[in-house]
């Protein structure tokens, strides 16, 4: 599964911003590219308030300016 969870309080428009960074990462890395012609679906985008971003990192010890959101989830801590 390939899925983006944004956080942003504007109006965005998915359609739009799903094609721009499906072919951004197209363009930026030719393994994507193979793999989202071969196996991989259109990536989902998932719109949230940032304030959703920040509660998850408190809520896992991980404030402060020297923590960084995780890229990738396993399924334990998208439950988080």
């Amino acid at each position: 599964m390939h899925e983006w969870y944004i956080g942003t309080n504007q109006r965005v428009k998915i359609d739009k911003l799903i094609s721009k960074i499906d072919l951004t990462l197209q363009y930026l890395n030719d393994d994507y590219k193979t793999c989202r012609k071969h196996n991989l679906n259109t990536p989902k985008i998932h719109l949230l308030p940032p304030q959703v971003f920040y509660d998850f990192l408190e809520r896992n010890g991980k404030t402060g300016s020297q923590n960084k959101f995780p890229r990738v989830l396993n399924q334990e801590q998208a439950v988080n």
